[in-house]
């Protein structure tokens, strides 16, 4: 060793800091070395060796810009880095470590080391508890694992949390984060600088968890974003072959038993309501909506309960019966549905043989009710099963009654006691068909001589399935079990495939949680949505429709409340999932909404594939649009992004066994009608896409060079004919579609939006960050994946040429670069990465703070389209550099000299030049809302629609006033239009509560436009008038800020009215709910009493609008269920200016009259397509009684007719009443 080496082996030594028993286990090719630390030195930390498990000297390595040549990296963290608060190994913060172990006047590590050779854990960090960690994982105490190096290296991966409040989810939305848990967390600790001292840090949530229970509690009983209203009854005779069973249980009503175990009136929903949130996210309480609390000895329950299952396709219910071998229990509900036949549904017995106990799940402990088998029984369950059977509603198959047993290995000698019970059923006239329920370990029905078995999930897979661990626990609860749903919907359809060797109905569960039974000691499965039941149930029901002539597929269960795992409705899903039953059940009413598919070459972190990401995104969750992402590629190497497509949408990677035209010809059949096919190297699929029927838009980025690489001239040739058009984000990326052989009048030029928010972070804190104190440097970025195209050797080199000019300056590139640039780079980036001139920082989706830091973006592409990252730069005000004629933002900088400076070519010296030219300009917040006028992301969404779906001209027109509540709901009502409308406006009208902050924010995040009129006093009139004036569009709809419309409103009434031509306006049914979204009243008769029967038929002509009704009463019951022809609408509105004026309540009353008057008919739409809010400040509401009675007088006497006025005294009549 040298002196200097020999130096670093006396400081090692002397701080304890290398372990050799861990040196030599984990390096056995040493064996025989004496001195295992003088190999560490020497050569063992060149050869990336560890020397303990807390240093690591790759991750100390990446921390540094440079290292004095021949020091060792552990001897420079004792010496340097740990005043300078580097981490010696990922995660273990000096700073942090040095207030819970150690001495000020040594190094964080030393008192870290000291202290768990000690057996005292110290925290390593602030997102690390490690008493906790032992608390919680008392397997890794038991092995003698430190836990915090367990964590680091196997915890996390496993879902293991690393302390009480820890959130994974808030720390990967606020910061970015993506991958495994690992990766996740070595990608936070690479910049844990930029973290702060934790105040403003969303991954650990510093109020109690009583708190954040409270809140989770509240949350839950608050409709939800997916809530549904009750879908509209289908069409007739609609219904799939498949019969589905719902699970029904019984126990809603009073038994003497009960009242005796558990206290007096005990029911179900005694447990149901102690349900409690256990994790953030956790759906507790269950609380029921349209049927309530309900006691199943109230004779209005079944009939409602048979209602709202057979419109939702289901066959009946398989009830529970319960025979303890001495006596029967709950049967009253069951005896009651046989009684009254006029409850339309079929059903079954499934015996639930168990014995009762305090803990709900059938074990022998604290036993209530002992499931006994005299000899007896076999007769008494056939002559009960016999009694039932005898109903025509039971269910049989082919001629025999079905039995369901639930436990079948309870039975004592299962084959003889079965055999038993065949024997008394025959001597009684029937031979039923027996199955077994697969629960806990008894799965084959041919062991007991059985006819067949039922799924019963969550049995089967949930012995299968790895647990998952639930984010923010509020508690300690070590006997709570966690699953994810979408997991066992995974599983079942994997077993769905595998051909069983004896009968077997599937079965599936909309969702399923016991806490309200067991408390804590629950088990969750966690996360399911309707459209994931969806993917369960329907192909189930598919399968089942398919393997046999007499279809069953059942569901767990239509009330089992207690167990989470019911169809009824609730408060926070509302109907939704009764809704999915009838979309399954019911294929031809599902409307399905907007439903589009994405194709795209590749899932390659770049940007044309993180642009068709986000387009996915926004469709779903702005738009709700159902979206399939299509990627012609995905594998290893080009399938970085994968799982963030898989995360937004499903995703179908296209190879020789799932070619494109197949792909497309399926969705197809499940009625997608679009698609947007992503960048010119998706080319080829153009057509196929075409043939297979879906209307096609190709998004085309490439610019000369690229396009004669990927050689799709011919492709896009061959599409002219057969897709709606192409768009370019660039002239220059025009002129190569339309040199391609495109005519002209096929390509719409379109900058693409910004989809990628930069939030501001404090400029200060982030220079301190990336410089560290008191440096002034200025720093130039860039970002992206860095390749010859990208120009990351014209980077370095103007980062050499710069730099010899003047070192104050550092240049920072974020993003991995291609291995053979990086090495081609090599010499050149090394020695300015030691003098502290270049930073290359690896990919991230995190930008803020190093955006924050820049001075200056410099895009050193040869040639780029139109790339996010400049747009991005320009979006935080910084001016951008960039190459001249290489693309769209070079021809951007050229028509405005404050966006930036351009250099000459590939020339250093001019880059170099241009740098500092650009270093002169200052941020600007000019240039920041330029950007986000030129680059609105929604708007550039919604041309998109636009172009591929060509629908006719819808504009809408919201008109709120201190409907600040609402005003999401209502946005979103219009967001997600099946029609997507040319132009939607929010206008408020003088609100005084703050609605127009809230309208102007979710305006601006769907891209609609905000207008604020504070000035006309909420006279609808004056705002139709200019609303109107100010639209080109074919239709328009006006609508009150709290009222509600279906997805398919605007389509159903604008197609109404182009079968229409002589109709001025297309109005539909309308229900009535209260300020809770509840339907009060369904009014979808109404129009019929005022007009006549003339509105079956839809279109309803000017005479007979003239002669109806309609000038005693207004048929249309709200503005927000109407859509005008604008031309007609504008007539009207000018020629009846005056007597308007005088009108504020029945206004559009008269615009119908005179509309009719002047030949115009309408056309009516019987759905309830709208929902209007009572008991709210709408502007028809704000009117006193007396206004009201005086303006439908002043209507009335626009009809002097004396054969009317009867009619008109009785109607004002009832209004005065």
């Amino acid at each position: 060793m040298t002196p200097l080496q020999r130096k670093f082996h006396r400081l090692i030594r002397a701080t304890r800091t290398f372990d050799a028993a861990f040196y030599a286990r984990n390096n056995p090719d040493l064996a025989g070395e004496e001195d295992l630390l003088a190999q560490y030195i020497v050569r063992g930390e060149a050869e990336n060796r560890a020397p303990s498990p807390w240093f690591d000297p790759l991750w100390y390595r990446g921390q540094l810009r440079r290292v004095p040549e021949g020091h060792c990296l552990l001897a420079h963290y004792l010496t340097v880095g740990d005043g300078d608060g580097y981490q010696p190994m990922i995660g273990l913060d000096p700073a942090f470590v040095r207030t819970r172990a150690g001495r000020r006047d040594e190094p964080a590590l030393v008192g870290y080391v000291r202290a768990v050779e000690a057996g005292r854990p110290v925290d390593p960090n602030r997102f690390f508890a490690a008493a906790w960690y032992g608390e919680q994982n008392p397997d890794v105490v038991a092995a003698g694992v430190d836990p915090y190096w367990h964590w680091v290296h196997v915890g996390a991966d496993e879902g293991r949390l690393p302390s009480h409040d820890f959130n994974w989810f808030a720390l990967r939305e606020r910061y970015h984060l993506s991958g495994s848990n690992t990766e996740a967390f070595r990608a936070l600790m690479a910049r844990w600088r930029l973290l702060g001292d934790g105040d403003d840090d969303s991954g650990t949530d510093r109020t109690s968890a009583a708190e954040r229970m409270q809140e989770e509690v509240r949350a839950n009983h608050r409709p939800s974003p997916l809530y549904e209203h009750h879908a509209a009854p289908p069409v007739a005779d609609t219904r799939r072959a498949c019969d589905v069973y719902a699970f029904y249980l019984t126990q809603y009503h009073r038994v003497a038993e009960n009242d005796a175990w558990w206290g007096e009136g005990f029911t179900e929903w005694h447990n149901v309501v102690r349900g409690t949130p256990r994790f953030s996210g956790h759906y507790q309480p269950r609380v029921p909506s349209a049927l309530g609390f309900y006691d199943l000895e109230d004779p209005r329950i079944m009939p409602r309960q048979v209602a709202l299952a057979r419109q939702a396709g289901l066959a009946g219910f398989a009830f529970y019966y319960y025979h303890f071998g001495d006596q029967r229990l709950l049967e009253r509900p069951l005896d009651r549905f046989v009684a009254d036949p006029s409850l339309d549904a079929g059903f079954f017995l499934i015996w639930a043989n168990e014995t009762w106990s305090r803990r709900w799940d059938g074990s022998e402990a604290e036993i209530l009710l002992e499931q006994r088998y005299p000899d007896t029984l076999p007769g008494e369950v056939a002559a009960d099963l016999v009694r039932y059977a005898a109903d025509p509603r039971y269910r049989r198959i082919g001629e025999r009654p079905l039995f369901v047993i639930y436990r079948v290995g309870h039975l004592p000698d299962p084959t003889g006691w079965i055999a038993r019970f065949r024997e008394a059923c025959r001597a009684l006239g029937e031979d039923p068909v027996i199955w077994m329920a697969q629960t806990f370990e008894d799965l084959d029905p041919r062991v007991y001589d059985l006819d067949g078995a039922m799924e019963f999930p969550p049995h089967k897979h949930s012995r299968e399935l790895p647990l998952a661990m639930p984010q923010r626990p509020f508690g300690s609860n070590p006997a709570l079990k966690v699953w994810d749903y979408d997991r066992f919907v995974a599983a079942a359809l994997a077993d769905l495939a595998e051909p069983t060797p004896y009968p077997l109905v599937r079965a599936c569960f909309p969702s399923w949680d016991n806490d309200s039974r067991r408390q804590g000691a629950s088990s969750v499965i966690h996360g399911s949505t309707p459209a994931l039941f969806r993917q369960w149930l329907e192909p189930l029901v598919a399968a089942a429709e398919a393997d046999s002539d007499d279809p069953i597929v059942c569901i767990n269960a239509w009330n089992e409340w207690g167990e989470g795992a019911y169809l009824e409705p609730d408060r926070h899903f509302g109907y939704a999932y009764l809704n999915t039953v009838q979309a399954v059940m019911h294929p031809q009413e599902d409307a399905g909404g907007l439903k589009i598919v994405l194709v795209g070459h590749d899932a390659f972190p770049a940007g044309a594939q993180r642009l068709l990401l986000h387009l996915g995104r926004t469709l779903t969750a702005d738009l709700g649009a159902s979206v399939r992402f299509v990627l012609l590629r995905g594998d290893a190497g080009y399938d970085g992004l994968l799982p963030d497509y898989q995360a937004v949408a499903p995703t179908i990677v296209c190879n020789t066994h799932r070619p494109v035209d197949r792909v497309a010809a399926d969705l197809v059949r499940d009625g997608f009608g679009a698609a947007i096919v992503n960048s010119g190297a998706s080319a080829p699929a153009l057509v196929l896409l075409a043939d297979a029927g879906l209307k096609v838009l190709s998004l085309i980025h490439e610019l000369p060079a690229m396009a004669d690489t990927l050689g799709f001239a011919p492709d896009l040739r061959a599409a002219a004919g057969a897709v709606r058009g192409f768009v370019a984000s660039t002239r220059s990326v025009a002129q190569v579609i339309e040199d391609a052989g495109v005519p002209a009048d096929a390509i719409t030029l379109l900058p693409q939006g910004q989809y990628r928010r930069v939030a501001r972070v404090g400029r200060d804190a982030a220079r301190r960050a990336l410089l560290g104190p008191d440096d002034d440097r200025a720093v130039v970025v860039a970002l992206g994946y860095g390749d010859r195209r990208k120009g990351v050797d014209l980077f370095v080199a103007a980062a050499e040429a710069a730099c010899a000019a003047d070192d104050a300056m550092l240049f920072v590139w974020q993003g991995d670069w291609d291995p053979a640039t990086a090495q081609a780079l090599a010499d050149r980036v090394e020695p300015l990465v030691t003098a502290g001139w270049l930073l290359h920082l690896p990919d991230s989706p995190e930008i803020e703070t190093l955006m924050a830091a820049a001075d200056l973006f410099l895009l050193s592409s040869r040639e780029d389209p139109l790339p996010s990252a400049a747009i991005e730069a320009w979006s935080c005000g910084l001016p951008v550099v960039a190459l001249a004629d290489a693309g769209g933002i070079s021809d951007l900088i050229a028509g405005d000299s404050d966006l930036g400076v351009l250099a000459k070519g590939e020339d250093v010296a001019s880059l170099a030049a241009a740098v500092q030219a650009g270093l002169a300009l200052s941020r600007s917040e000019a240039r920041a809302a330029w950007a986000a006028e030129r680059f609105d992301w929604p708007g550039y969404v919604r041309a998109l629609l636009g172009l591929v779906l060509a629908p006719p001209a819808v504009e809408v027109a919201i008109i709120g006033h201190n409907h600040g509540r609402f005003v999401a709901s209502r946005c979103a009502s219009i967001a997600r239009q099946t029609l997507p409308p040319v132009r939607v406006t929010y206008h408020d009208i003088a609100s005084t509560d703050g609605s127009a902050a809230a309208a102007r924010h979710e305006a601006a995040r769907l891209g609609f436009g905000f207008r604020a009129d504070p000035a006309n006093g909420g006279h609808l009139p004056t705002s139709w008038r200019q609303i109107v004036a100010g639209s080109d569009a074919e239709f328009l709809h006006l609508a009150e800020g709290d009222d509600w419309i279906a997805p398919d409103m605007l389509d159903r009434c604008v197609a109404a009215l182009q079968d229409a031509p002589d109709a001025a306006y297309a109005f539909t049914a309308v229900e009535w709910t209260d300020g809770d979204d509840q339907v009060i009243a369904d009014h979808s008769g109404y129009p019929a009493s005022v007009i006549g029967t003339a509105v079956q038929d839809g279109a309803i002509n000017a005479a007979v609008l003239r002669a109806s009704g309609m000038r005693i009463r207004n048929p249309v019951l709200s503005v927000s269920s109407v859509v005008w022809r604008r031309a007609v609408l504008a007539e009207l509105l000018e020629r009846e200016r005056a007597a308007l004026a005088t009108l504020d309540f029945a206004f559009d009353w008269l615009l119908y009259l005179r509309a009719a008057a002047a030949g115009y008919g309408a056309v009516f739409v019987p759905e309830p397509l709208c929902r209007h809010r009572q008991h709210t400040a709408s502007f028809a509401e704000r009117s006193d009684a007396g206004r009201h009675q005086m303006e439908i007088a002043r209507i009335h006497a626009l009809d002097p007719d004396p054969d009317r006025a009867a009619e008109r005294a009785a109607y004002m009549a009832s209004i005065m009443e």
